[in-house]
């Protein structure tokens, strides 16, 4: 995965979505929330990803109540048969004990993904703890920062979401030297996916409803009826 153009991930657990976009992405990434609502059972979806996906890597949370459970949590993950410490990252938001935890299984080899991050100093001491990736969750910062703004205006070079992208990447990119990835995520808007694109993030992971509204332009659709009417004559 070490190419110098973005890459992409996509945010479900819809089996049926990353098989149709399995050519596209270099991995899935996922939440408790994801399995919740979709109602899918969870040691289904890795297992049957592991089998039909194996190249794809795959980010799935690690998380307890607290840091105890937390850890009896990862070993249980690594210890699975499904589990492959080349394409399975635990996601884990940062807090000074979740870091301690990335610290100490990183050095087993187990990778892990930061997430929750909301400033750069986040990113920079989940890097500092050996974060295999930090991903910073854009455009929800952007509609925190912006949720008394009456008209609550997104894009531009002021763009909340933007200069906290901007501001991980360059404290990652100056203080680490490629040993830690961003991820951009929480993409909100077609803003967010072309501002990280400029930015040259590492990573994107992006909704399946917005990967194919994306591809969308009225300009496109427009030029493709003309050209159909044209082939009839």
């Amino acid at each position: 995965m070490n190419n110098n153009y973005t890459n992409l991930f996509l945010d479900t657990v819809d089996i049926n979505y990353i098989k149709k976009y399995s050519w596209l992405i270099k991995g899935v990434t996922t939440t408790p929330t994801f399995f919740k609502k979709a109602n899918v059972d969870y040691e289904t979806f890795v297992e049957n990803l592991r089998i039909e996906f194996p190249n794809l890597e795959l980010h799935i949370e690690a998380l307890g109540s607290d840091s105890e459970s937390t850890e009896k949590y990862i070993n249980e993950l690594i210890n699975k048969t499904w589990f492959d410490p080349d394409r399975i990252v635990l996601k884990i938001p940062v807090n000074i004990d979740n870091l301690n935890i990335i610290f100490k299984y990183s050095k087993t080899d187990i990778k892990f993904n930061a997430h929750l991050i909301f400033n750069a100093s986040q990113a920079y001491l989940a890097a500092l703890a050996g974060a295999t990736y930090v991903c910073p969750l854009i455009g929800r910062y952007a509609d925190k920062v912006l949720k008394n703004d009456l008209n609550n205006l997104r894009g531009g070079e002021n763009d909340p979401g933007k200069l906290l992208l901007s501001t991980v990447i360059n404290v990652i990119r100056n203080q680490f030297n490629n040993s830690t990835k961003v991820m951009a995520s929480s993409i909100r808007t077609l803003y967010d996916f072309e501002s990280s694109i400029k930015e040259a993030v590492d990573f994107i992971t992006i909704s399946p409803k917005n990967l194919e509204l994306f591809t969308q332009h009225e300009y496109t659709d427009d030029g493709i009826q003309k050209f159909l009417e044209d082939m009839r004559g």
